[in-house]
């Protein structure tokens, strides 16, 4: 009796282990689920969510890239637009003036916007507004040759800037080395802010600087925009520059010697023979037409027995 009652109980705790057992086991089943099933729910809320939101901000940002590029670029394709407009009146204006240059007067009047209209064009890298500003040049120098065969005098102060260039030598005029003149005339410019006046008389060419000569037996003179030369070689230093320093000064010539513009200046000074004799004296200066510097000072060979002073220094430079 004892012997079932105890496998009763045996078999009752088995049983009661075995519905335990398979409680828990389908506790921790539902857990697992519950489990993959909140992470199934986080991999379907949360990529997704932040699939979108990534795709929504890449959407946001190349939005934000679309619209710094329009804010970048339309303010660059109105100023193109702007340039375009202004290159196409600038063209138009130098169409229209190759019709309204006729002759010298034209030309002064349509100057300062002509001056204008020529560097802009140059800036604007535009090689058909080029193109009217080279046809431009064209009708000035037509007209400019006119008006110098016609006129005895021209003012170059007309055409200042307007790049064309005159080339005188002792019997022609060059307008632009294109159109030739046998003529002698009479070319008026301000230089280094002095009226001066190119002459060619002959035999030689005069270089007038209000009461002072330059006299250019040999070459030719040129003035344009960019001033004054002598075959090519720059003429910086006016001759009444010269003369405000040489107040003696009897003759002056230009020629350039060794590729260097230079005047050769007749001077007179007295030296005292033997300190004692005065006599008047011929002495001559050779001067950097560009730099002012004196070049050379020549003297009478009996100076060494003399009394006097040289007018200027070798070396000394004129300003």
């Amino acid at each position: 009796m004892e012997k079932r009652i105890g496998i009763v109980i045996i078999g009752l705790i088995l049983c009661f282990s075995l519905v335990f057992a398979q409680n828990e086991g389908v506790n921790s089943q539902s857990g697992i689920m519950n489990s993959n099933d909140l992470n199934a729910n986080n991999e379907v809320t949360g990529p997704q969510y932040g699939g979108v939101n990534n795709d929504n901000n890449s959407n946001a940002n190349s939005n934000g890239d679309n619209n710094s590029n329009i804010t970048t670029n339309e303010p660059n394709k109105e100023m193109e637009q702007v340039q375009q407009q202004i290159t196409a009146q600038r063209v138009e204006r130098l169409q229209n003036a190759q019709n309204e240059i006729k002759d010298f007067n034209s030309i002064k009047e349509l100057r300062k916007t002509l001056s204008q209209d020529f560097v802009l064009a140059a800036q604007d890298n535009n090689e058909f507004a080029k193109e009217q500003v080279r046809a431009v040049k064209v009708s000035i120098a037509r007209v400019l040759g006119e008006a110098v065969r016609q006129n005895p005098t021209i003012s170059f102060d007309d055409i200042n800037g307007l790049q064309q260039r005159i080339i005188m030598n002792t019997t022609e005029i060059l307008i632009d080395s294109n159109d030739t003149i046998q003529a002698r005339r009479t070319i008026r410019a301000t230089i280094m802010n002095n009226v001066m006046e190119m002459r060619n008389i002959g035999e030689s060419i005069e270089l007038v600087d209000g009461n002072v000569v330059a006299e250019i037996k040999e070459g030719s003179l040129m003035i344009d925009d960019n001033g004054l030369f002598i075959e090519e070689k720059p003429i910086r230093v006016t001759p009444s520059k010269i003369k405000t320093k040489i107040t003696k000064l009897e003759k002056l010539q230009l020629k350039v010697n060794n590729g260097v513009a230079e005047y050769s200046a007749e001077i007179k000074n007295t030296r005292n023979l033997f300190g004692l004799i005065p006599i008047q004296t011929i002495e001559r200066a050779r001067i950097n037409a560009e730099t002012g510097k004196v070049l050379g000072y020549e003297k009478p060979f009996w100076s060494i027995i003399s009394t006097g002073t040289d007018v200027v220094q070798e070396n000394e430079e004129i300003q």
